[in-house]
């Protein structure tokens, strides 16, 4: 009987036995299941985060080079060429609203003529162009308002033109010295060129009267170059002066005293031609 008993206990202990060892090993299948699950599943988080990170890498660049950058570019090239072709449209407007200006200085109605003059004079500053000095020139040609004409010489001497250069020194070979504006902007334009491309022409028109004037004007015109020094010493023009615009610039002390308005040093005046000429004739004879 205590066999048997031990044998069937013995028996239902490797039943047991067994039955344990099944589940254990069920439970070890399972957890290396869950493992490699796990490590699938960690292996494919890592190529998702490596394709995201790439993505969030080259994106950007994909879509500055092929997005913002292009767009970028074209909006540069509109903006430069709507600049460029608003900057011809206003010019193509000013010569139009110029043309128009000059024409009605053409006009016999005095209030016309006044807004057209009004006009170039505020717009000065944008220029004039050479078929626009012509038409000035020819006005002036054609009226006998002096006034009018100092007005319109005044919005164009600042232009270097070769018409309104003959102009100029068509004026001072023709022209008996009046007092006016018109010297005055003639001598202030021919200032911007060269002393001998004029000087024969400023001696001709200072022979044509006392001189003294227009010799006084030339020096303030002059008087920043180194033409100034030529004037001063030109013969030419100092012997045309007459004695009594030779006295009157003399003064009292053979015309130094003009010397700070010239910006002159002493001593380079003491060398011209015109000191000499003025202690020639004013220096007492002991």
């Amino acid at each position: 009987m205590n066999k048997k008993v031990d044998s069937l206990i013995s028996e239902q202990n490797g039943i047991k036995t067994k039955i344990l060892e099944e589940r254990i090993n069920q439970a070890t299948e399972t957890i290396t299941n869950q493992s490699s699950m796990i490590s699938s599943f960690g292996t494919l988080y890592t190529v998702i985060t490596i394709i995201l990170a790439f993505i969030g890498v080259v994106l950007p660049i994909l879509t500055y080079q092929f997005g913002i950058k292009p767009s970028r570019d074209a909006l540069k090239e509109f903006e430069e060429k709507s600049e460029t072709k608003f900057n011809t449209f206003l010019k193509e407007r000013r010569v139009k609203e110029f043309d128009n200006a000059i024409e009605n200085l053409k006009s016999e109605d005095n209030q016309v003529r006044t807004n057209g003059l009004n006009f170039l004079t505020f717009n000065i500053h944008y220029g004039f162009n050479k078929n626009q000095i012509l038409k000035i020139l020819e006005i002036i040609s054609n009226t006998n308002d002096e006034s009018f004409s100092d007005q319109l010489l005044h919005c164009i001497s600042q232009e270097r033109n070769e018409d309104l250069k003959k102009y100029y020194l068509r004026y001072l070979q023709t022209t008996t010295y009046k007092p006016g504006a018109t010297i005055y902007y003639c001598l202030t334009f021919l200032s911007y060129y060269n002393y001998n491309e004029y000087k024969n022409e400023l001696k001709t028109y200072i022979s044509n009267d006392n001189g003294f004037s227009t010799f006084l004007t030339a020096c303030s015109h002059l008087c920043k170059n180194n033409d100034f020094i030529d004037l001063l010493n030109d013969k030419s023009i100092i012997d045309n002066l007459s004695l009594e615009s030779l006295a009157y610039f003399h003064g009292t002390d053979l015309g130094i005293h003009h010397i700070n308005n010239w910006k002159l040093n002493e001593g380079v005046y003491k060398t011209t031609y015109l000191y000499e000429k003025l202690k020639e004739k004013f220096t007492p004879v002991n």
